[in-house]
């Protein structure tokens, strides 16, 4: 039985991913062992099984760049997830990368651009929530006044960023 089936048979209704970023050579220095195509397509067996998926993505780890930003942000508008957090990196006390970070092994607080950051992150909220398709798939929630409102005031919010 696969993972996917024993979580809709547990009742699973959602389910968080951690994609991290589409930029492949990234992801291999920094989460070894991950394989971009596995997590695609465990995103897709959830959805197979009626599971809903939020992704997280994290923009700015060491070594990624625009071109890292904006195949991030693609796949983001290519998978089939419900919903998506984007993130800034910053070290986590404990991970491999906070430990290079305080060792000055691979990452440098001063060269990360926080107003950079900032557009990259309202760039990818706003082009995966204000996608048409997105905003289709949320038609079945307008049917509820209150949920339709906080869906319509959240999306503001993006658009003003």
């Amino acid at each position: 039985m696969m993972l996917a089936e024993l979580c809709h048979k547990t009742g699973l209704v959602i389910a968080q991913v951690g994609v991290e970023t589409a930029n492949e050579k990234v992801l291999r220095e920094h989460k070894p062992g991950a394989n971009l195509k596995k997590v695609v397509e465990g995103i897709r067996l959830f959805r197979s099984f009626g599971i809903m998926v939020g992704a997280h993505f994290i923009f700015g780890l060491p070594g990624d760049d625009d071109i890292g930003f904006s195949e991030t942000i693609k796949l983001a508008k290519n998978l089939d997830i419900s919903y998506a957090s984007f993130n800034a990196y910053s070290p986590r006390v404990g991970s491999k990368l906070s430990s290079d970070a305080f060792e000055g092994l691979s990452f440098d607080p001063s060269t990360t651009d926080d107003d950079k950051l900032r557009a990259v992150l309202g760039r990818a909220y706003r082009e995966f929530y204000m996608r048409p398709k997105y905003i289709a798939s949320l038609l079945k929630f307008f049917v509820r006044p209150r949920i339709f409102f906080d869906i319509v005031r959240f999306g503001l919010g993006i658009v003003g960023r």
